[in-house]
């Protein structure tokens, strides 16, 4: 299975893998016959029956993580990326996701860490873990991402961990596994919705000497609509998703 991502001049873009390919393309700008698609290369143009051209590109991780199936809702991209840059993940190092759900934060953390890194992501409902596998299937990272249908509060299996991320019902819970499963240096990072439960999960690290709360911080994320001379802000904001809350373990 390859994974493949056309893009018309205008930034319109369609991913698609060539195994899954069955018939011709349909676009506003004409008809791209399946051969040309399977056939594509990338770097390279292909064209419709119009004569209008289409560039091929090797997808990204995001490109990719767009065609995941859906079950709860996910951690999205803008706090995804603040948790890799403020625990410095990088490949080799060893994750655990707690709360798998669709897979999209343990998919987009397993491309940070491979080739030789590993994500285990847990999760407790056994059809999230389904659709979790399902889509990190889809992003060809079987190798680096295992999904275990196990509640992450019960304990965790893994040892000398360089980030414990949480997203689940009551965080709180996990931060004693957490401390035992973390390196000294080692990061664990909650994904909490409301404010009060930040309260709980902080109060709760502040009982354990060896971990040190570090900060709380919310992403908000505004386009601009760069068009012309028109230079403005996009009337529609990405603004509270989450609390991300920082500890390190001492």
């Amino acid at each position: 299975m390859v994974w493949k991502l056309i893009m018309s001049k205008d930034g319109r873009t369609y991913t698609y893998n060539t195994d899954e390919i069955k018939k011709d393309f349909h676009t506003d700008f004409g008809v791209i016959t399946k051969k040309d698609m399977i056939n594509a290369k990338f770097g390279r143009k292909i064209k419709t029956h119009k004569g209008v051209e289409f560039s091929v590109i090797e997808p990204t991780i995001k490109d990719l993580l767009a065609r995941f199936k859906r079950g709860p809702q996910i951690v999205t991209f803008k706090d995804s990326a603040i948790i890799a840059a403020y625990t410095g993940l990088k490949p080799g190092m060893k994750v655990v996701d707690g709360g798998a759900g669709s897979g999209v934060l343990a998919s987009f953390l397993g491309n940070l860490v491979s080739p030789n890194g590993k994500v285990i992501t847990y999760e407790i409902r056994e059809d999230f873990s389904k659709i979790a596998k399902h889509n990190v299937k889809i992003a060809g990272l079987e190798r680096i991402v295992k999904v275990k249908n196990k509640d992450m509060s019960k304990g965790i299996d893994e040892k000398n961990v360089d980030l414990v991320t949480v997203d689940v019902k009551s965080p709180w819970e996990i931060v004693e596994p957490a401390k035992k499963a973390l390196k000294v240096g080692g990061f664990l990072v909650a994904y909490i919705p409301t404010v009060l439960q930040v309260d709980d999960f902080v109060r709760e690290v502040n009982k354990h000497k060896e971990l040190k709360y570090l900060r709380t911080i919310e992403i908000i994320e505004r386009g601009w609509k760069i068009e012309e001379r028109v230079l403005r802000p996009m009337s529609q904001m990405l603004a509270h998703t989450g609390f991300l809350i920082f500890v390190r373990k001492l």
